[in-house]
C-alpha cells in the first residue's frame, strides 16, 4: 500500500523542475505570496489523507518506490500548482501521486494567527505489500 507522509523529503537521484520558492514576505503587502514551510507560525497540516493507488504496471513488475510532490497549500487548505519534485525509481508512480495530493485537504500554514498560502513537499512511498 502506498503511504503519504509529510516529513522533508531526504536527497534523491531523480529531480524534475521546480522553481525556486518565493521569499517570504508581508502578507499585507502581497496576498498572494508563498510562503516555506520554515517560515510560518504554524505548519500545514494533513486534514484528509489519501492513499494513491498502487500502479498494475509496477505491482506486476515488483517495483518499489518514492515521489515527492511540490505543492502550495492555499487559504482555504486547497491544494495547488501540483508537480512531481522527485519520483524514484521515475516512470511508475508519478500520476498515482498526483492523483492523490489533488484529492487531499490541508490546514493551511499560518503567520500571526492568518492563514497563508505555503509550499510543502508530500513524499509519497510505495511499498509492496
Amino acid at each position: 500500500m502506498a503511504e503519504p507522509a509529510l516529513p522533508a523529503p531526504g536527497p534523491t537521484s531523480q529531480h524534475y523542475a521546480a522553481s525556486p520558492p518565493a521569499p517570504a514576505q508581508d502578507a499585507s503587502v502581497l496576498g498572494n505570496t508563498v510562503y516555506q514551510v520554515d517560515k510560518v507560525d504554524q505548519r500545514p497540516a494533513i486534514a484528509r489523507r489519501i492513499a494513491p493507488q498502487y500502479p498494475a504496471r509496477a505491482r506486476r513488475m515488483a517495483v518499489e518506490g518514492k515521489v515527492v510532490v511540490q505543492l502550495v497549500v492555499d487559504r482555504e487548505g486547497q491544494p495547488g500548482n501540483i508537480a512531481i519534485f522527485s519520483a524514484e525509481p521515475p516512470g511508475y508512480f508519478e500520476e498515482a501521486a498526483l492523483s492523490a495530493a489533488r484529492q487531499m485537504r490541508f490546514v493551511p500554514g499560518k503567520i500571526k494567527g492568518q492563514p497563508v498560502r505555503t509550499q510543502v513537499m508530500l513524499p509519497f512511498n510505495f511499498r509492496l505489500q
